[in-house]
């Protein structure tokens, strides 16, 4: 792998034309970052950006007060988020993650600015970091009988060699049980197609860097409305 930085993909979109994705794996990607209903879109940024605030569980008050809704209305917006398996509550009812970013242990452990948090896939990992610009390092456990991973970012960018595979056939149900699970680091390239070989899973192998200007698409929607909101109320 060169030790250029992390290439752009040639368009801004969640296609990933960049490295030439297969039709399925193009799909699933499609369907992971699909377009929710503006409200909903408002109720992931701020429900993320209280997360990535805080670090803790945010209560459905708290989240309604800040979205500058009722909290009947707050309570259906953020169900209909949690029926597309973008959004994880307590037993309680407090929301302990969403738009990827979890409170909840997952395989994939970030810290990131000084916050500790995880992640529900690899991907959400990169398109965090990379949205966000932001400074830090995954923790990763790949599947099988693997090394644990260390990938550190700066400024939402890496030169770690190590890849990524991409699930086909997320058909847009729950995302965490139905593709998450399955979309994972490995330490490189090769480690990943021996494990794809081994395990039988269909999908494609992609280095970061060229996932990393996509999967920053998918989540850039969600970091520019809270950093907004932010702004806003810091106003």
């Amino acid at each position: 792998m060169s030790d250029a930085p992390p290439t752009s993909a040639a368009s801004a979109a969640v296609s990933c034309s960049c490295c030439e994705p297969s039709v399925a794996r193009g799909g699933a990607i499609d369907s992971y970052a699909m377009e929710l209903d503006p409200n909903l879109e408002q109720i992931r940024a701020v429900g993320f950006g209280l997360i990535y605030e805080t670090v803790t569980a945010v209560p459905l008050a708290t989240l309604a007060a800040k979205s500058n809704l009722s909290v009947a209305e707050t309570e259906s917006r953020l169900s209909a988020v949690e029926g597309a398996g973008r959004a994880r509550r307590a037993q309680n009812g407090n929301l302990v993650g969403i738009a990827g970013l979890s409170l909840e242990p997952t395989p994939h452990a970030i810290e990131i600015e000084g916050r500790s948090f995880w992640t529900w896939c690899a991907l959400d990992a990169v398109g965090i970091f990379t949205a966000l610009g932001a400074t830090g390092i995954v923790r990763s456990n790949p599947p099988g009988d693997l090394n644990d991973l260390q990938i550190r970012f700066t400024d939402g960018s890496t030169y770690s060699e190590a890849a990524l595979f991409i699930a086909d056939g997320y058909d847009g149900m729950d995302v965490i049980e139905s593709w998450c699970s399955k979309v994972n680091f490995f330490g490189t390239s090769r480690e990943a197609e021996n494990w794809v070989t081994e395990s039988g899973i269909d999908g494609d192998v992609v280095s970061i860097s060229e996932i990393s200007s996509a999967a920053g698409a998918i989540w850039a929607p969600v970091v520019s409305e809270y950093r907004a909101l932010k702004g806003t109320s810091s106003g």
